[in-house]
Formats: structure tokens, sequence, C-alpha cells
């Protein structure tokens, strides 16, 4: 099963161009290592918390996988002075798509034994109405 990394930096502002050269370096060698399917960086827009300056998001095929590639190769990112990350691996327990479409579905826990094995709702079978976005506090 699929797992998702989420690694959130904080990065000085002088440092911020080392950083990101270092993170496409590391980037390279994880894109050609097994278990590597896809990652994502995103950057803070100043809209809410600043407390992360960055936030990388990556699929491995399993923790294994994460765990080996990471002994095979150290970021060079995590040798910058003043940056402090903290990586964790999380599965994917609740996933939802747009609503406003047809062809949308919610994947909620079923109430069983396992709870995460999913079920699909099709948003004409959902029973309670979604928040819209206008209605939901901005955090």
């Amino acid at each position: 099963m699929a797992v998702t990394l989420i690694n959130v930096f904080k990065v000085p502002e002088e440092h911020e161009d080392t950083f990101l050269r270092n993170w496409n370096e590391t980037t390279g060698v994880y894109a050609r290592t097994e278990g590597f399917i896809d990652t994502r960086m995103h950057r803070n827009t100043g809209v809410g918390s600043p407390t992360f300056t960055f936030i990388n998001v990556a699929t491995w095929a399993s923790n294994e996988a994460f765990i080996q590639a990471h002994k095979d190769y150290v970021p060079g990112e995590e040798s910058i002075p003043g940056i402090e990350f903290d990586p964790a691996i999380y599965e994917e327990i609740i996933a939802i798509k747009n609503l406003l479409s047809g062809r949308s579905e919610v994947r909620i826990p079923m109430h069983s034994a396992h709870p995460y094995r999913f079920q699909t709702a099709h948003r004409s079978n959902l029973k309670s109405p979604t928040v819209p976005i206008s209605n939901r506090p901005p955090f």
C-alpha cells in the first residue's frame, strides 16, 4: 500500500535558494529509486500560519521503500545551517474529491473490524451536505 511522506521545513530566507537546489538534487536521486512514486514541494504563500516555509508531500510504495531510500542517500538539504525539518509517513484514511461534479466520490472508513477499509459514497448518495467553501472558516 502506498504511503505519503509529509516533510515540513523551516528555512531561513538567506538559505532558500541553497535549500531548493539541494532538494532538486535529492529529488533527482529519489526519482530513480525503487519505490518512489512522486513528490511535490509547496512554498508558504503567507496566508495563514507562517510556521513552515516549505512542505514536501511525496508518495512512496511503502514504508520500507522510503526507509531504504534514505539509508542509501541522505538528502543534502538536511545539512544546511539553520534549516529545521520534521518528516513523517502517513497512510490515507479518508479521501474526498470534488463534490460539485457528477463524477465525484467520497471515500470514508467503513464501520467494521478494520477501520481502514473504505466504502465509496457517490454525491447522489450523501445524506449530509458538505459545507460550501464560502461558509468555512479560513483555517
